[in-house]
């Protein structure tokens, strides 16, 4: 069991995507081994039947089916509807109208229609956020328009979500992570060991194997003390200390939830998906349970 709900959050958090849009706040859940889904309240409303399955977003959820060729990837709403009957090799969520999918071993995109917008070229992408996705051409990374065209050429080892008019990059394994405009520019004169998106004014970086949090400005606004740390979602970001327990913080600094998890997590629907001990389950913003299950 542990091997599942370690795939399954794998997925979840592959294919998360920031938007907190109302329109179907469903969480997906695994139970006997099937993905379904709950609503916040911790109500089932799709019966697990699903070797796996994304959060839905825009309205609309990524669903794994097992079948002659391997796992297969569609897109249902939630009344259980298949809304695209093609099947790709894997897919994302939808966002800003498009959701990632695998062919052949290449990834491109597919609007609501299940038609192509960008043609199968890349060997990942990820999710739109503000515009722009991060893709990978070979082995470099860069950012992409939603016509597919190369905002921020691939010369990125690594490359962070573009978010409030900037993105963090690395541009050869082992160097240190800057933060630059969509010209190239160094926006921020100070490096780090690593360095994450920026949500609700702050984001995650790393110095010294310690996390803090800075803005846009560069300023350190949360001093370097957690071992890990995910950006802000919903108010809240996880952080672990120790290299032990994660727990939830607000934009001031201050421990909300305190650290009792094994997993990190973003709030989603104002609610995360979080491992205890032989429990996993969605948390509301309190840390209280809407629903468990066991491991």
């Amino acid at each position: 069991m542990k091997k599942i709900v370690l795939a399954f959050a794998a997925l979840v958090l592959f294919s998360i995507s920031y938007a907190q849009n109302t329109d179907a706040n469903r969480l997906v859940i695994i139970k006997d081994g099937k993905a379904g889904y709950i609503d916040t309240l911790g109500k089932e409303v799709i019966s697990p039947v699903f070797a796996n399955g994304g959060q839905f977003s825009e309205g609309i959820a990524t669903v794994v089916h097992t079948g002659n060729k391997g796992l297969r990837y569609t897109f249902i709403n939630d009344k259980m509807e298949v809304v695209i009957p093609v099947v790709f090799d894997a897919a994302g969520d939808f966002t800003e109208g498009l959701a990632s999918v695998q062919v052949g071993g290449k990834w491109g995109y597919i609007n609501k229609e299940g038609n192509t917008a960008i043609e199968p070229q890349f060997a990942m992408c990820f999710d739109f956020h503000e515009g722009y996705a991060m893709a990978q051409k070979k082995d470099k990374w860069g950012l992409i328009n939603k016509n597919g065209e190369w905002a921020v050429q691939p010369v990125y080892y690594s490359i962070s979500n573009y978010s409030d008019g900037l993105f963090a990059g690395q541009k050869e394994m082992g160097e240190k992570w800057f933060f630059y405009n969509l010209e190239g520019s160094v926006a921020i004169k100070d490096t780090f060991d690593r360095a994450g998106f920026f949500t609700n004014g702050l984001a995650p970086v790393r110095k010294n194997d310690k996390w803090g949090f800075v803005n846009k400005a560069g300023k350190l606004v949360i001093d370097y003390q957690y071992t890990g740390a995910m950006e802000f979602s919903s108010g809240l970001a996880c952080v672990e200390k120790d290299f032990a327990n994660w727990g939830f913080i607000n934009t001031a600094g201050n421990t909300v939830i305190d650290f009792q998890f094994a997993s990190h997590a973003r709030f989603r629907f104002n609610h995360a998906l979080v491992e205890k001990g032989v429990e996993y389950g969605y948390i509301n913003k309190t840390g209280i349970f809407i629903w468990s299950g066991k491991q």
